[in-house]
């Protein structure tokens, strides 16, 4: 189940004015160290500090989120039942600073991205609730460019939902052979296929070489 702020809720039942700003981050592997590091980006005028409830370990983070046109637009987010694995697309402004180190300096691909719906009063400009959950994944492509009427172009992002971890394949499926097709001398599996028809004692050594 989606969750919804009470106070951002309420103004939308007024049907009256407000607005809404998409916050999106990213944390990637650092391609020359190799560490985890993360970067915000959003769809408000500036570069502004802002506090979330981080998805993944459900703790309050307070994080710079990047404006100005670096995060250009999102595609539908559905909200439903089901394990499907849903995609979602980033346009990103290739010119923009901040997009170039998420592009150069991290590798994106893997890496776990977080979104979160921003409402806005449209009267006074000031944030009511706060910051609602929206989507938490990872990163399926890469960043590519994308081109668009008039010859410009943008880089577009497709993450996907944390559904995708039930599509990874279970070690318990991995034989013997395909292990070795890793090292032949890797014999980490030899034993599997016989795993339950040999009864070992406890507390004696199994002989089995």
């Amino acid at each position: 189940m989606r969750a919804v702020d009470p106070a951002a809720h309420a103004e939308r039942l007024k049907r009256g004015g407000f607005q809404e700003r998409v916050l999106v981050w990213v944390a990637g592997r650092n391609r020359a160290t190799g560490a985890i590091e993360a970067l915000g980006l959003w769809t408000g005028e500036d570069a502004e500090t802002i506090t979330v409830v981080d998805m993944f370990t459900g703790a309050s983070a307070t994080r710079t989120f990047h404006g100005a046109g670096a995060l250009l637009g999102i595609s539908s987010i559905k909200h439903e039942a089901g394990l499907s694995v849903r995609p979602v697309r980033l346009s990103l402004s290739p010119l923009d600073p901040a997009v170039i180190e998420v592009v150069r300096l991290y590798d994106p691909r893997g890496a776990e991205v977080q979104i979160w719906k921003r409402t806005l009063s449209a009267e006074t400009g000031l944030q009511l609730g706060q910051p609602e959950p929206w989507f938490k994944g990872y990163c399926n492509k890469a960043p590519i460019p994308r081109p668009e009427p008039g010859g410009e172009a943008t880089l577009e992002m497709e993450v996907v939902s944390t559904a995708r971890l039930l599509t990874i394949p279970h070690g318990r499926h991995k034989s013997d052979a395909a292990q070795r097709r890793r090292d032949q001398d890797d014999r980490f599996r030899r034993y599997k296929s016989t795993a339950r028809t040999i009864d070992v004692a406890w507390g004696v050594k199994d002989e089995r070489q």
